[in-house]
């Protein structure tokens, strides 16, 4: 198709060219490899070397299909990658390595990238092992907060109906409460925008750290969610 090949041109014409690996691409004919939940994505294996082939340099693993075929599915991506020639990061056999940076070294500058996700499946993360626990393969992910924010009248109605139906599990919020959790949502009195997202605090200081050594190792820290 000649307007793929100017597609594949351009790609071809830059210095560095970083993708995202949308979809794992094990080989699960010869393996025992399970799909988890509904919608999953799978590629040929022979899709990393058509990555190379077309220009593509680095990849990005940490996305929402990362864990499709599992962290079996993920490494043996990862792998693929690494045959082809393609630096790669956000993925792992452990957490230190999902977020640790893909570095690629250029006749012109070192280059390092860093992925992570914040839209994942339910056991995506990546853990380091911790006592006996052993480590689990998987991405680095970025766990956010969605915070609505409501005016002061719907405020003081959210509370009022947060505590006439309060239990045990889901105590009535303080009188003095700034912030209200009620049926999975946060709420908070604020101007527009309506919602806005909060960083869990360990994930966003591990991302920060492994930017920063990054950039000890390269002239140039790319980032990717």
């Amino acid at each position: 198709d000649p307007e793929l090949q100017k597609v594949i041109a351009l790609i071809k014409s830059g210095d560095v060219t970083i993708a995202n690996r949308e979809g794992p691409i094990p080989d699960i004919s010869g393996q025992r490899l399970t799909g988890f939940s509904n919608g999953i994505l799978w590629g040929e294996p022979a899709l990393a070397k058509d990555e190379k082939a077309m220009g593509i340099d680095m990849v990005s693993i940490a996305n929402n299909h990362s864990t499709d075929w599992g962290g079996e599915g993920m490494l043996e991506t990862m792998r693929l990658h690494d045959e082809a020639g393609i630096v790669h990061a956000g993925g792992g056999r452990n957490l230190q390595e999902a977020r640790r940076a893909g570095i690629l070294t250029t006749p012109k500058a070192r280059v390092a990238l860093i992925s992570t996700a914040s839209t994942f499946r339910t056991n995506a993360g990546a853990n380091d092992a911790f006592g006996e626990v052993g480590a689990r393969p998987g991405i680095s992910i970025l766990r956010t907060r969605t915070i609505n924010i409501v005016t002061a009248d719907q405020f003081a109605r959210i509370r009022k109906l947060a505590t006439e139906l309060a239990s045990t599990l889901n105590p009535a919020p303080a009188p003095d409460a700034a912030e209200i959790s009620f049926g999975d949502q946060v709420y908070r009195v604020g101007p527009a925008p309506p919602q806005s997202y909060a960083m869990e605090l360990y994930d966003h200081a591990g991302l920060l750290k492994a930017v920063r050594e990054a950039k000890n190792n390269a002239h140039l820290v790319v980032f990717t969610i």
